[in-house]
Formats: C-alpha cells, structure tokens, sequence
C-alpha cells in the first residue's frame, strides 16, 4: 500500500508541474508545438497608458534663506532659460520650476534628501518618476551663456524621453 501511496503522489506531482508549464509557457498539451502568440489571429491593438499622470519634468531649485550673488543668479539664469525657449512647455505645464527655501521648507527638503543649495530635476516619464541633482550649475554660474546653453541641453534630453 506504502508504493502505491508514493506513485499516486508522484503522478500528481508530476501532473502539476506539466499544468504549471503549460500555464507559465504556453505550451500546448496536445504537442502540436504552436501556442496562441503563434496564431494569426492574434491582434494588438495599441498601447495603453496605465497612469493618469502627464509626462512632465520639474525643476527644483533650493537655496538657503540668506542667498548669495551666485545663488540668485543661478535661479535667476534658470527663469531665463525657461523664458527663453520653453515658453509654451511652462504654459502648458509640461514644464515648470519652484524655488525653495531648503531651511524655512524642511518637509519638502527632507523629502528630497536636500542639506544644500542646487538643483534638481524631477522628471516624470509613463508614470515612473526620476530625480537627478545638476551640481554642474555651479561650474557656469559666472557665464549666463553658457549656464543656458547647459540647461537648455539638460531640460532638452528630459523632455525628449
């Protein structure tokens, strides 16, 4: 009675793990090797976006509350810059900046993990949002040209994703 306990366990379980494969893989029980993505009649009819949220990006822009000539250039440079060419994307707001004191609005900085002036940018693509620092501001604070031409290419590879 023992062994025929044992099969009878072995035969279910082998019949599991079969059903498991066909359902995971899509096989076909019957062995005629071609599954449903194999059919003709299969049809895509086109994407859909799971997420309500409009793709957007967002600039933070946080400094202290005793600003110095740089930090109010950055931000300064940093509205021209939106100004300058991307008008329409601000008005539509696709794209648009806050400015925030880091040391009066703790909430905000905390959430995202900032202890010192700069810039971040907050991009949000198919509902999946990402968070990158520009530290390289500071580098071309002295040159609002080239300031410009710097965020110009870092909002452009942004808003393009």
């Amino acid at each position: 009675m023992k062994i025929a306990w044992k099969l009878l366990v072995t035969v279910v379980f082998a019949i599991l793990i079969i059903a498991g494969a066909v359902a995971i893989y899509g096989l076909d029980p019957m062995g005629s090797g071609s599954n449903e993505a194999d059919s003709e009649d299969v049809v895509i009819k086109g994407s859909v976006n799971v997420t309500t949220e409009p793709d957007r990006v967002e600039l933070l822009y946080f400094h202290r509350t005793e600003r110095c000539v740089s930090c109010n250039n950055a931000e300064q440079y940093t509205r021209d810059t939106l100004d300058k060419y991307y008008a329409e994307e601000m008005r539509s707001g696709q794209l648009s900046l806050q400015s925030i004191d880091y040391q009066q609005d703790r909430e905000t900085a905390d959430k995202y993990n900032v202890k010192v002036q700069g810039l971040k940018v907050v991009s949000t693509h198919n509902g999946q949002t990402n968070i990158k620092d520009i530290p390289e501001i500071w580098t071309y604070v002295g040159d609002k040209d080239a300031f410009m031409g710097f965020l110009k290419s870092v909002i452009d590879k942004e808003l393009r994703k």
